[in-house]
């Protein structure tokens, strides 16, 4: 009887090793244009699809393959804090420095929308339009 259940044991624990899928987080750092520093704030859509901004450079950084890959947007008069998307073509930044960016064509363009205060997030609700 022992053996039985020690050889139900150890075959369980084999099988939950054997199919057990990998998930965590994965570094990603090496693979942003220019500097990490900075980096102040990131979101992402799907698994594949996110922004991230930067508080030192005028930039945006976007990818579509899971952070394998991002290309630059940038923003008009500076550094950001905060972006927040709303679906993958309209979203929003801003920063210390006070600029509020709107954007309707995925991050291709940043186009001031506001001055107010230092901004240091946004978030909207789901299914904000």
């Amino acid at each position: 009887m022992k053996k039985l259940i020690l050889f139900s044991i150890l075959t369980f624990t084999l099988s939950t090793i054997a199919f057990s899928q990998q998930y965590g987080w994965i570094d990603i750092s090496a693979n942003i244009p220019g500097t990490t520093k900075g980096l102040s704030d990131v979101y992402f859509l799907s698994d594949n699809e996110g922004w991230i901004s930067s508080s030192w450079n005028a930039e945006i950084y976007h990818t579509t393959d899971g952070g394998l890959t991002f290309e630059v947007q940038t923003t008009p008069l500076g550094a950001t804090q905060a972006v927040q998307m709303l679906d993958s073509i309209n979203g929003y930044s801003g920063g210390a420095g006070g600029w509020v960016y709107k954007t309707d064509d995925g991050g291709q363009n940043w186009n001031i929308l506001a001055s107010m205060g230092t901004l240091l997030d946004i978030s909207f609700p789901p299914g904000t339009d």
